[in-house]
């Protein structure tokens, strides 16, 4: 079985790349990547823009990559610490940050290509 791309962490140009491969439309991407960073959806079908023909052809080849962690830990300055499992079985850390929001209508707000995240990342501290 084919390996499914991770979309959250892709560049919109990356996602414009996938969304060419596939025969999406050129503004599908565009519309992906306000689903991922501006919605933060957890779910391909939550995308109701997209048609249901291209999400289910989206499902078949990509996945949004985002896990539930398996554990939080809050300390006292409010900073908060996540267990999220790996596609190892392994765990990884992660703390929580505040992050500026992409802007889908500026690519470059997009995060830049990297390795695949394993986990969700967290965008807002604990308040």
């Amino acid at each position: 079985m084919e390996r499914k791309e991770i979309l959250l962490g892709k560049s919109l140009v990356e996602l414009q790349q996938l969304c060419a491969e596939l025969g999406f439309p050129k503004f599908a991407a565009k519309q992906i990547a306000l689903w991922l960073y501006g919605k933060k959806v957890r779910s391909l079908d939550a995308m109701t823009d997209l048609s249901a023909k291209n999400r289910l052809l989206l499902a078949e080849h990509a996945e949004i990559g985002c896990a539930e962690p398996l554990s939080s830990q809050t300390s006292q300055d409010g900073t908060r610490k996540f267990l999220f499992a790996t596609a190892a079985t392994q765990a990884s850390q992660g703390t929580a940050e505040k992050k500026p929001r992409p802007n889908p209508s500026n690519p470059s707000t997009f995060p830049k290509p990297t390795a695949p995240p394993s986990a969700c990342r967290v965008s807002r501290a604990a308040r």
